[in-house]
């Protein structure tokens, strides 16, 4: 192989292990952080502001060394160690916090943590793969190569390791012995170049400590397959006992029991309680009040809740058919194998059918009518749990129930005391919910039951009437009964949680693209936070804060993003006179915060849409940066047959404008259909989408890079501005944004940052040599 062959490989191995330490490093923040998307965005911010700044900052120095290709190898070798140590810290991070700060298990961890943790864990690593890639550039300029043919097969390694990663490697692996794969991959690059300067000492120096990078790789299959694994898990639940633990394509799963002997056993998806069984006070609450409501519910559709909310339905007489859906089929494969035999007897009863799909999609089927249906999902904490909040979903609910049909879920409220956000998020999911419904009313408590139905006078607060219902029905309860309802209602409770639904101004409607209640809640738990005597986190941290100034001030977020965007990018290219090189840094850094934020979009999307973003990240990465690939093979032939111009510069900024403008239609057109009931179709559509997202934005880069004065002296501060400009994109667009304005919004405002970026090019290509 050639100098300039082994360059390509080397940017083709870099593209590859960065893309699968990514995915790796990113599902295991969403485990720690219980789910939570905004993690997604974090952990691909802080990536991008470490990378920029090491291509930035550490790129100086590769101009400086006359050996590049050896340095590129040296510095490939020290990344295989520095990776695997990352993949593995970011699957302990989570018993580090839990230790640290106490927390329980189950407890959602705040925004200023998110960003505290992921700071110091992917600093090394990224700082690292920063200086690998204007090393590269300047390694295959040496060669007689180009910054394009660099970029290009980085992107290609990327697509590459996403693909084999989503559809191979996370079947096979775990991901401590993935980390452990990564050493060996690049400890082989490493190697390739020992053995060509193996007759200097720094070859078999460098040849030596390759060969051990490889020889690492049986590590983890000589301590046995998952072991590591599993000591780490077992140390996070301490004292609980760690039953079983498994990956499916939502999340990873936990079946866990209290020390000592006991039959109840706890299903903890993301480190969030699903359920418990048996756990007869929680069952009991959610399942009866619902139930009660009609007079003689026969059939019953259940969201979610486990074999206790099953069997509490069960034991209403009228009772004909129970259609239990679950989301995840290992959920339903965990209760039957590992909980006690009555709930494995629950869900085999002759009048229960499980359905292991997508609830929405489930509804989207017209799969019959029912008299009661009962969503017990989780609060919407989440985008995934989100999308079982919205108008959207309350009006398939609607559409499947029988005349009279009972409609009911439950979130977080409060006995005494209702906090004010928490008051917002009840007043949004009320109005919300009574947008599709003709009635609704709300019980008070720890969890307020939302009720609602289309006939009048079939959900109300008569006490009398549910006591009844139950005598006639004989059920015999031990936690809930007429009296803990009246409780509830009594001492001004009702009245007071009445006032807080209906507080004016009205909030916004919580929507599949505008999810206002992701924004309430973190709102909810911020406050939350800032109540703990322990916290110290300083207000800068503090996302309620920051989304209540945004709430007010709607266009602050923006304007900012604006202003860091003019300031990172024009300032030395206008203090230096090259206006032209200020439109170029301007275009790229807007592009790089602009197709970030397309990319999480459409992630978010396909969360909101399908519900498994967590199996299939992998995926849609992958197929973004091959669309980079692509994007940048075909610019960089431009550049090789002298048609980098200005006109086409022009061409593809104008791409860039209105490709965001056509992601909210795709979005719409996904979480309306039933496209979340079938994964390959779903996974190869926003792949796709993500593809051409990154096509368009792969065109742009090597085009900067010829038409700057610098040419590919200006590789590392491209790159650097690109990267800097994603990572805005990254934090802005899943703290900020998103929660406040919505998804549509916000593809408006990425496409006005690219008709801005438009501008520059269109005055810089006026009067240039390179114009036509």
């Amino acid at each position: 192989m050639g100098a300039l062959g082994g360059v390509y490989l080397s940017a083709f191995c870099i593209g590859f292990c960065g893309i699968v330490a990514q995915v790796v490093v990113l599902r295991g923040m969403v485990v720690t952080f219980h789910g939570n998307e905004l993690c997604v965005g974090v952990m691909l911010g802080t990536w991008l502001l470490w990378t920029g700044l090491g291509s930035l900052g550490l790129g100086r120095l590769a101009r400086r060394l006359r050996r590049p290709d050896l340095w590129l190898a040296w510095a490939l070798l020290a990344a295989a160690w520095v990776a695997a140590a990352t993949v593995t810290g970011a699957q302990c991070l989570k018993i580090v916090l839990r230790e640290t700060t106490g927390a329980s298990l189950g407890e959602v961890r705040p925004f200023g943590l998110m960003l505290a943790s992921a700071l110091p864990l992917l600093a090394p690593l990224c700082l690292l793969s920063g200086f690998l890639f204007p090393l590269s550039c300047r390694a295959a300029e040496a060669a007689g190569g180009s910054v394009g043919g660099v970029y290009l097969a980085e992107a290609a390694g990327a697509a590459a390791g996403g693909a084999v990663y989503t559809f191979a490697l996370v079947h096979w692996l775990d991901p401590i012995s993935t980390a452990f794969a990564l050493l060996g991959v690049w400890s082989l690059g490493a190697l390739l170049k020992g053995v060509e300067e193996r007759h200097t000492q720094a070859g078999k120096a460098l040849a030596l400590l390759a060969v051990g990078g490889i020889a690492a790789t049986v590590f983890p299959a000589a301590l046995g397959h998952r072991r590591l694994g599993l000591g780490i898990e077992r140390r996070y639940w301490a004292p609980l006992v760690l039953v079983d633990t498994a990956d499916s394509r939502y999340g990873r799963m936990a079946v866990v029991r209290p020390p000592g002997a006991s039959a109840q056993r706890s299903l903890y998806e993301n480190g969030a309680l699903a359920f418990s069984y048996p756990d007869p006070p929680a069952a009991e609450a959610a399942a009866h009040l619902p139930m009660l409501q009609h007079p003689e519910p026969r059939r019953v559709l259940l969201l979610g809740g486990g074999p206790g909310m099953a069997e509490e339905i069960l034991r209403h007489p009228s009772v004909e058919s129970l259609t239990y859906v679950e989301l995840d089929r290992l959920v339903v494969g965990l209760v039957r194998r590992e909980f006690a035999a009555s709930a494995g007897r629950a869900l085999a009863d002759a009048r229960v059918a499980v359905v292991a799909t997508d609830g929405r999609a489930f509804l989207k089927r017209g799969s019959g009518r029912f008299d009661v249906v009962i969503a017990a999902t989780g609060p919407p904490a989440t985008a995934q749990a989100n999308r079982y909040y919205t108008l959207e979903f309350f009006r398939e609910v609607a559409a499947a129930l029988a005349p009279g049909g009972v409609f009911a879920f439950r979130v977080p409220g409060g006995h005494n005391y209702i906090p004010e956000e928490t008051q917002r998020l009840l007043a949004c999911l009320y109005r919300t919910l009574s947008q599709a419904f003709a009635h609704a009313i709300v019980f008070p408590g720890g969890e307020c039951t939302f009720l609602a139905s289309d006939e009048a006078g079939r959900v109300s607060y008569r006490l009398d009437l549910l006591a009844q219902r139950m005598q006639a029905r004989g059920l015999q309860t031990s936690y809930v009964d007429a009296s803990l309802w009246e409780t509830e209602l009594a001492g001004g409770r009702l009245e007071e949680l009445q006032r807080a639904l209906r507080a004016e101004p009205p909030p916004a409607l919580n929507r599949d693209l505008s999810p206002r209640c992701y924004y309430y809640e973190a709102q909810r738990w911020s406050a939350m936070q800032r109540a703990r005597p322990a916290s110290h986190s300083p207000p800068w941290l503090d996302l309620g804060a920051l989304l209540g100034i945004l709430e007010r001030r709607p266009a602050a977020a923006p304007l900012a993003l604006l202003a860091l965007v003019v300031a990172f990018s024009l300032c030395v290219p206008l203090a230096r006179g090259r206006w032209r090189d200020g439109a170029l840094a301007f275009s790229v850094a807007s592009t790089g915060l602009i197709e970030m934020g397309v990319e999480f979009a459409v992630l978010l999307g396909f969360q909101v849409a399908c519900g498994y973003l967590y199996h299939y990240v992998g995926a849609v990465v992958a197929a973004f940066m091959l669309g980079l690939a692509a994007g940048a093979w075909m610019s960089e032939r431009w550049v090789r047959l002298g048609r980098a111009t200005w006109g086409r510069m022009r061409w593809v900024q104008v791409g860039i404008c209105l490709y965001p403008l056509a992601l909210p239609g795709f979005l719409l057109l996904a979480a309306q259909t039933r496209l979340g009931a079938a994964p390959a179709p779903a996974g190869a559509a926003f792949s796709l989408v993500a593809l051409l997202a990154g096509f368009v934005g792969g065109l742009q880069f090597p085009l900067a890079a010829a038409l700057h004065s610098a040419s590919g002296a200006s590789a590392g501060a491209l790159y650097g501005l690109d990267l800097a400009g994603a990572c805005l994109g990254a934090l802005a667009v899943s703290a900020l944004l998103v929660p406040v304005s919505g998804i549509v919004s916000v593809c408006l405002m990425l496409s006005g940052l690219g008709a801005l970026g438009l501008i520059g090019v269109l005055a810089a290509g006026v009067g240039s040599a390179k114009t036509s």
